[in-house]
């Protein structure tokens, strides 16, 4: 951590090179309010914090200030709380009640995110700043619903939110390139609004999913390539793959000794195989051999592309539910994917005839606890494990 506070070139930011923070909070109502007390800090954190406000970042404090050391060294206390006097005589730091009292401050003293939605949203940003290259980085999470309303009971069932819809405005000089960290594509955003301040761009998060935009005054725009070929007049008819005939190879995972066995045996772990052909895909607590298994399933099934199919043609795969991480390979391609929308373009590795797919699923050890452990069954929560559906190819022109 630098003990200096160093505007940028630009504006009054710390690390202006790359985080750019524009204020220091320190919060006295963060949860847990014990270990560690909220209101210790040490001396050396204080007369950091005393030096960055000297140089002018601004400082707010939420509920009571430091006032103790951590530890037993009450002897530094009343050194500390020296610190914390002469920190608050500052012009530039300020005291709130509470937590909800900040955002409005901070817009009182003309500090804005670097993003900013268009209204109050469970989406989580982190901004960094690449100096060298010029280009601004924005990581975009929605948690969708930060406490599901049946928590604890169900700590280990996803929580559901909403999708995000929103402008939002973002710091950075150029323009802004959305970038597919599963697949590597960095695809120009063309409908932007350019600001002195910034860009202002709509994005569309789902619920638990994440996204990635660069601003930049360089062309980052490079795409992985594919094949070339003619395109198709007009879409096939989408094929809805979900009650085709899959095969599945499950991995039953399972405890290779008794479950109540101690110390490195009970870490030994038994995989047996099951092979299971099924007409429609299932949820596997409603397949009678996979109703207590956890593990890895592979599904397998294949397709036919009529002759017309011409070489170019996109096709969007759509696998619906997938439960719980998996992977896609196309005609023996490995397929890269986003893990929450579960769709990926597969147009380029198609071609008349028959065509195969393979998703690779991996569960979590939930059910299988369930019938071993006492506790874990107590929770109540069966989890519908693997590939579920719909499975739709949609090709498109």
């Amino acid at each position: 951590m630098c003990t200096t506070y160093q505007p940028d070139s630009k504006a009054d930011r710390y690390f202006g090179e790359a985080q750019a923070y524009k204020a220091l909070i320190i919060d006295s109502e963060q949860q847990p309010a014990v270990d560690p007390v909220k209101t210790s800090m040490d001396l050396d954190a204080a007369r950091k914090i005393l030096g960055l406000a000297k140089a002018g970042l601004p400082i707010i404090i939420v509920g009571t200030a430091p006032n103790q050391t951590p530890g037993r060294t009450p002897a530094d206390d009343s050194t500390l709380q020296a610190l914390i006097s002469d920190l608050m005589r500052m012009k530039n730091v300020q005291q709130v009640a509470h937590e909800a009292d900040v955002p409005e401050l901070l817009l009182s003293l003309g500090i804005h995110p670097a993003m900013e939605p268009g209204s109050p949203s469970p989406v989580l940003s982190v901004h960094r700043r690449d100096e060298a290259k010029h280009t601004d980085y924005y990581f975009f999470y929605n948690e969708g619903m930060v406490t599901p309303p049946n928590e604890p009971a169900n700590l280990f069932e996803p929580a559901e939110g909403k999708p995000f819809h929103q402008q939002v405005h973002l710091h950075g000089e150029g323009k802004p390139y959305l970038m597919d960290a599963w697949t590597g594509k960095i695809t120009p955003i063309e409908n932007f609004v350019a600001a002195k301040d910034g860009i202002t761009v709509h994005l569309n998060i789902a619920p638990d999913d994440a996204a990635i935009v660069a601003i930049s005054t360089s062309k980052l725009g490079i795409t992985p390539a594919t094949p070339k070929g003619g395109t198709a007049a007009s879409s096939p008819a989408p094929i809805d793959l979900t009650q085709y005939k899959w095969h599945l190879t499950v991995e039953d995972w399972r405890p290779a000794n008794d479950y109540a066995t101690t110390g490195v045996k009970a870490t030994e772990t038994r995989k047996e195989i099951e092979q299971i052909d099924l007409d429609g895909l299932k949820p596997w607590p409603q397949i009678p051999l996979l109703k207590d298994v956890s593990g890895i399933g592979t599904y397998t099934a294949s397709f036919q592309l009529p002759s017309g199919w011409k070489t170019g043609t996109g096709a969007r795969l759509d696998l619906g539910e997938v439960f719980d991480s998996f992977t896609l390979s196309v005609n023996g391609s490995e397929i890269p994917l986003n893990q929450i929308s579960a769709t990926a373009e597969v147009g380029p590795y198609l071609h008349v005839g028959t065509n195969s797919l393979a998703i690779r699923v991996a569960t979590t050890l939930n059910n299988r606890l369930s019938s071993l452990d006492a506790a874990v069954a107590k929770r109540g929560l069966i989890q519908d494990y693997g590939l579920i559906g719909p499975v739709m190819l949609k090709p498109h022109n």
